[in-house]
């Protein structure tokens, strides 16, 4: 999937994709190069948009970054609480 992204990204095309838990989980960490133990420390909350900007195909910041920050980590720490994604 990132190998088949990045061409789309870095020709300028906006990509909206919509995912769940593991599939999502899975995705960050080909983008960010997650360790095994980062992506199971990764709790990411539903229905919060997450953005990435691809530069040079690279993931731009490392982590991304969500439209409302204080919503959605208000909404990662209940999912961390009750057991992760």
């Amino acid at each position: 999937l990132w190998d088949w992204l990045v061409p789309l990204l870095v020709g300028g095309r906006c990509i909206v994709l919509v995912a769940h838990g593991n599939t999502l989980r899975a995705l960050a960490a080909v983008m960010d190069g997650l360790s095994a133990t980062e992506v199971e420390e990764l709790n990411i909350p539903a229905g919060h948009p997450l953005v990435y900007r691809v530069r040079d195909g690279a993931a731009s910041p490392r982590g991304g970054y969500y439209l409302d920050h204080r919503a959605a980590t208000v909404a990662a720490d209940r999912v961390a609480a009750e057991g992760g994604t």
